[in-house]
């Protein structure tokens, strides 16, 4: 895993392919006001996927030193579930909280569990379009500010 320039267009160009559009604000947003990170995720030196560290996380207002992971995205469950463990190992040792919101079907959720993340909110997303936005099985969002 490598840290990422802000801005880079190749992260765009994966965020709009895995999380399903196209968003050059919000990229803006987190990194100006959560001090977000990009980071690249890499196996062999290629990369298999890419995500968001967010600093700052001004939405959880009960501890907003929390380190919120998201988005993080990857082609693939099997590289999604590297780049959670990539992304959790990297956090660890910059956060006494770790935010993370997995999505049910997450190739990673049953590791989460397994390592002692505790569900802590239930979110519901609806939406009544045929295609989902995205692959819930590869695709951890923001949060729920942006998605």
């Amino acid at each position: 895993m490598i840290e990422a320039q802000a801005g880079d267009p190749a992260m765009l160009e994966w965020d709009t392919a895995i999380g399903g559009r196209r968003r050059l604000e919000e990229h803006t947003y987190w990194v100006a006001h959560h001090q977000a990170i990009p980071l690249w995720f890499l196996r062999g030196g290629r990369q298999i996927g890419y995500g968001f560290a967010q600093l700052h996380s001004p939405e959880l207002l009960w501890r907003p030193d929390t380190l919120r992971l998201g988005p993080i995205g990857a082609p693939n469950e099997r590289d999604a579930l590297e780049c959670v463990k990539a992304a959790v190992g990297w956090a660890k040792s910059r956060a006494q909280a770790i935010n993370i919101s997995v999505p049910g079907p997450h190739t990673a959720l049953t590791a989460l569990l397994e390592a002692r993340f505790q569900i802590s909110y239930v979110e519901t997303f609806l939406s009544s379009s045929d295609r989902p936005f995205f692959d819930a099985g590869c695709y951890i969002p923001s949060g729920g500010t942006f998605f």
